[in-house]
């Protein structure tokens, strides 16, 4: 807050800065003005350099604050304050200065042509603080990627493998049953379906492992009899029998 005091009528500063052009509510002026009645009521006048703006303003207990009314208007004004009793004027100052600053248009963009060492320094390490946050959230996302891969990978892995134990297990319990029995005319039909049931489970097990290999990257590669190997699609780690 600016304060400015009077010698008799004269204001102390002679020009007092207001702000800059479009401040409102920013600054706030405390004129040391005389107690001449109990109630008095005391007003601020002001008119702009070019004269075609001006306005009365209230104070309030000697404070005047700055709103865009005022500082719509840059350049120089000129002010003076009167304090009235009832319907009298019991004073008025002599009139003294204000000034609102302009601000400047920037409506485009001033091509540096020699930029100075340190802004390129500092525009250069902005640049370089960005792409390595942008790589550490990359990478991160990758690792996680992964890590989830690997975890879907080993899952089905072990499903394949607990597949084929079963599929094994329904081979053997076919060959369980005797080449006697087989040919036993009193157990023929019963032996018959069993068999189909068998061989019905093992074929819907190849398809269930058929699906899995399908869906995921992992690839069941036959080796001899009914064992398989279980290694990524395109590469040759991570084989399982």
């Amino acid at each position: 807050m600016k304060t400015v005091w009077f010698d008799g009528r004269r204001a102390l500063p002679r020009a007092v800065n207001l702000g800059v052009e479009m401040d409102n509510g920013v600054e706030q002026v405390r004129f040391l003005l005389p107690r001449l009645a109990e109630d008095q009521v005391e007003a601020l006048y002001w008119q702009a350099s070019d004269a075609a703006s001006a306005d009365a303003v209230l104070l309030e207990d000697g404070v005047w604050t700055i709103t865009n009314a005022v500082t719509q208007h840059p350049g120089e004004a000129t002010c003076y304050i009167t304090i009235s009793g009832g319907e009298n004027l019991l004073w008025h100052s002599e009139p003294f200065r204000v000034r609102v600053y302009d601000m400047p248009d920037v409506e485009g963009t001033v091509l540096r042509l020699y930029p100075s060492a340190i802004l390129t320094g500092i525009e250069a390490a902005a640049d370089a603080r960005a792409a390595q946050r942008a790589a550490e959230s990359a990478a991160g996302s990758a690792q996680q990627t992964a890590a989830a891969l690997m975890s879907h990978e080993s899952a089905n892995a072990a499903a394949i493998n607990d597949l084929n134990a079963r599929l094994t297990t329904a081979r053997r319990e076919i060959s369980s049953v005797g080449a006697a029995e087989v040919y036993n005319a009193q157990n023929i039909n019963t032996l018959q379906t069993q068999v189909a049931a068998a061989e019905a489970q093992i074929a819907a097990l190849d398809t269930e492992i058929g699906s899995i290999i399908t869906a995921t990257n992992i690839e069941a590669q036959l080796i001899s009899g009914n064992n398989y190997r279980i290694v990524l699609k395109g590469t040759t780690e991570g084989e399982h029998t």
